[in-house]
């Protein structure tokens, strides 16, 4: 059932510019004593737009457990405060014995939900789990990420649909997630896990800042391949892109079932349309991330791979074996898709919990 509606509804911006142009042309872990800041607060996501509820046992418990905290970034290309949304369920307190810091980034346009079905067995294992909200997806607030990059657009739009200047989609994203590393992880070294389109973040993240990663997890991530036209295509097509995105995500809005209401819950959140548009303007994630940057990265990774994924080819996991200087191998999911921690979660979380704890 997960694997279906990931394959119909949840496929990620990658998949949707595929389909739209389709259709126009006709180091060991860190085990650190870690507690939430002070600043840390309770968030309660909104209710299903349709009027009905969530009862997957799962996602009720990661609905109960979400946090948020105004992270203040401080750089030339942006100085804002920013409420960030992210699920730690169980934080270690000081006084606790010493455990795995673990930070998880979702695929396009999904949210920290996304890693309920394997966390739990993680923290089960003593492992201090994070899923953080960032751009793309969630209920971190986007306005003032929107404000600084529609300056940069109206400034030069030519250079901004070039993917070119200081101020870039993906540079705005990596300044966030650095600053929420910083201030509510204390700066403390993480095992990085990304999946999709967060693979590819986490790869730009890993080789940007390698102080702050001892390992790194890709899941069926981008970066090989995104499964997109190439970048200039993608900026020019930006508007027509989300008017088929926004179609099914009507349809999916009706479906009254848990994983259409599980997926589709953060997507009235402000400023959602327009972020997917300033990132499509911008000429997607494949301006900054390619081979080349999985050929910079300097921790072990593990690659985990859906063996029936139809968005991101299997091939491309072996890519990555080839490119990642440390690669400890491609696990392969047997039967599952583009998402196998939502497919298979019980194949999967044995294979995070003992590369992190390995």
């Amino acid at each position: 059932r997960h694997r279906a509606m990931a394959t119909i509804f949840r496929v990620s911006l990658l998949v949707t510019l595929s389909s739209c142009a389709a259709a126009l042309r006709a180091v060991p872990p860190t085990r650190a004593c870690i507690s939430m800041s002070a600043a840390a607060r309770p968030f309660t996501p909104n209710t299903p737009r349709d009027g009905g509820v969530i009862s997957e046992p799962a996602a009720q418990w990661a609905l109960g457990k979400m946090s948020c905290v105004d992270v203040d970034v401080d750089t030339p290309e942006l100085r804002a405060s920013v409420r960030t949304t992210f699920l730690r369920p169980d934080p270690s307190p000081a006084s606790e014995p010493e455990r795995p810091l673990v930070l998880f980034l979702h695929g396009a346009d999904f949210s920290c939900l996304e890693w309920r079905l394997v966390m739990r067995p993680l923290l089960e294992a003593g492992i201090d789990c994070v899923a953080l909200d960032w751009y793309s997806g969630g209920w971190t607030d986007r306005l003032p990420l929107n404000a600084r990059l529609q300056r940069a657009a109206d400034a030069l739009p030519a250079e901004y649909q070039k993917g070119g200047g200081e101020v870039t989609p993906w540079a705005i994203v990596r300044q966030h997630l650095r600053a929420f590393w910083e201030q509510e992880l204390e700066g403390r070294p993480v095992v990085l896990v990304g999946a999709s389109l967060g693979g590819a973040v986490a790869l730009d993240f890993a080789t940007t800042h390698p102080e702050a990663v001892s390992k790194l997890i890709l899941i069926d991530a981008g970066g090989e391949s995104f499964k997109a036209p190439p970048p200039d295509t993608v900026a020019s097509l930006a508007a027509p892109v989300l008017a088929v995105k926004s179609f099914f995500q009507g349809v999916q809005a009706k479906l009254p079932d848990d994983q259409s209401r599980i997926v589709s819950l953060h997507r009235d959140q402000p400023g959602c349309y327009d972020a997917s548009l300033l990132y499509l303007r911008a000429g997607s994630m494949a301006r900054r991330v390619g081979p080349q940057t999985a050929r910079a990265v300097t921790q072990p990774t593990l690659v985990v791979w859906g063996s029936e994924d139809d968005i991101l080819p299997l091939d491309d996991a072996y890519a990555f074996e080839r490119d990642l200087p440390q690669c400890v191998g491609v696990r392969e999911v047997k039967g599952s898709g583009h998402s196998p921690h939502l497919d298979n979660p019980e194949a999967v979380h044995p294979l995070l919990k003992d590369f992190i704890l390995g």
